[in-house]
C-alpha cells in the first residue's frame, strides 16, 4: 500500500506519530496548527467543561486561512457528531439506504442511537426491540448504515475534482476504527455485540479479536484510498494537494485510564502521506506530526511565515481528558 502510494507521487512520513490519541483532540489541534494548551491560554478556554476544543475544530484556522483566500469548505458527515461542521460552505450529508427497525420511524443514525443508549431511554429503546422483535436487527441496522456511510463518503470524494471553483475538503472516515464491518475484500461482517466503536480497554472483544478485525478492515480500507486517489489525480484539472492522515493510531493495546499500560507506540502511528505537486517533500520530513502539517503546506504554496513546532505526542485519561501527559520518551 505504502509503495503503492509513493508509486503516485505522495511522500509518505514515515516516523510520523500523532500529537494527541483522540480524534476531536489531535483533529483540533492539526487545523490550528497549534498545540492544546496553548490553545486553551490563547483563548481562555474552560477545560471543566465538555468538549471545549469543538467550536475551535470547526472553526479552526486552517478554515479561516483558506477562507481568505476564496476556498470553499467541503464537509462530510462522519455520522459521529463531534466532527460535523455543518455550516461549511457544502456540506454533503450521506445517504443512509438501510431500513430502519419499525420503531425507529423518525430518523436516528447509529452515533446518535448510541449516545441514546447511554441515557435514561436505554430502558424505552431495550422495550420497544422486544416488543416488537426487533433486538436481533437493530444491531445489524447500526451496522449497515456505518457501512454505507463509509462507502458514500468515499464516491461522493470521487465526484469533487468535476466541480468548477477551489474547494478545502474535509472527510473523517471512521475506519479502519473500530466497528470492524468490513472484511479484506470488502465482505459485509456484523459483530456479535451491541453497536459500538470503543476501542483499547473498552473494545469489547478480545485483543486477538481486535487486531485480527482491524488487520482485515484496513486492507479493504487501503483498496478504497488507491481507488479514489487515483480517480483525484485523474480528474483534477490542476493537480490537488492530498493529505491522508491519521488521527490517532491502533488501539488494541491501549488503557483508557493508565499511560503505563498502553502501549504508546501503537496508540500514537498514524499514517501520514501527502500529495504535494511539483515538488515532492517540500519541506516535509520523516517525523513530521500534524500539527506541522499546514504550517508547511501554507509557508510552500501561499508564501506563509509560519515557524514550524516541535513535534510531541500526548496522552490523556478519560477521567482527566486534559491533563496533557507527555509521551516523547516512550516513542522516540
Amino acid at each position: 500500500f505504502l509503495d503503492s502510494l509513493r508509486n503516485k507521487g505522495f511522500y509518505i512520513a514515515d516516523q510520523s506519530l500523532s500529537n494527541y490519541m483522540t480524534t476531536l483532540k489531535s483533529l483540533t489541534s492539526s487545523l490550528n496548527m497549534s498545540y492544546l494548551d496553548v490553545l486553551a491560554d490563547e483563548y481562555d478556554l474552560n477545560l471543566k467543561r465538555n468538549d471545549p476544543f469543538e467550536q475551535l475544530f470547526r472553526h479552526s484556522r486552517v478554515r479561516s486561512f483558506l477562507e481568505e483566500r476564496d476556498y470553499q469548505m467541503v464537509a462530510f458527515d462522519s455520522g459521529w457528531p463531534r466532527t460535523r461542521i455543518k455550516d461549511a460552505a457544502i456540506y454533503l450529508q450521506t445517504d443512509d439506504k438501510a431500513q430502519a427497525p419499525a420503531f425507529m420511524s423518525w430518523y436516528v443514525n447509529e452515533f446518535e442511537l448510541l449516545l441514546l443508549r447511554t441515557t435514561i431511554l436505554r430502558p424505552y429503546i431495550d422495550l420497544k426491540t422486544k416488543e416488537i422483535g426487533e433486538a436481533s436487527r437493530l444491531d445489524s441496522y447500526l451496522y449497515q448504515n456505518h457501512r454505507q456511510r463509509i462507502h458514500s463518503t468515499f464516491q461522493l470524494l470521487e465526484e469533487i475534482p468535476t466541480w468548477d471553483g477551489d474547494y478545502f475538503v474535509f472527510a473523517h472516515i471512521i475506519s479502519p476504527h473500530p466497528p470492524f464491518i468490513f472484511g479484506p475484500d470488502g465482505q459485509a461482517l456484523t459483530p456479535p455485540w451491541e453497536f459500538t466503536i470503543n476501542d483499547g480497554s473498552d473494545f469489547p472483544g478480545t485483543t486477538e479479536e481486535y487486531i485480527t478485525g482491524y488487520s482485515a478492515q484496513i486492507r479493504y480500507v487501503n483498496k478504497l484510498v488507491l481507488i479514489l486517489i487515483t480517480q483525484l489525480i485523474a480528474d483534477s484539472e490542476n493537480p490537488p494537494i492530498i493529505i491522508i492522515q491519521g488521527d490517532h493510531g491502533p488501539r488494541a493495546f491501549m488503557d483508557w485510564e493508565s499511560v503505563n499500560q498502553t502501549d504508546i507506540q501503537e496508540s500514537m502511528s498514524i499514517l501520514n502521506a501527502y500529495f504535494v505537486p511539483d515538488q515532492i517533500g517540500i519541506d516535509l520530513y520523516e517525523s513530521i506530526s500534524p500539527v506541522n502539517s499546514f504550517r508547511v503546506l501554507f509557508n510552500q504554496y501561499f508564501d506563509a511565515d509560519y515557524v514550524l513546532l516541535e513535534d510531541h505526542s500526548y496522552y490523556t485519561t478519560d477521567s482527566n481528558p486534559y491533563n496533557f501527559i507527555g509521551v516523547d520518551d516512550q516513542v522516540r
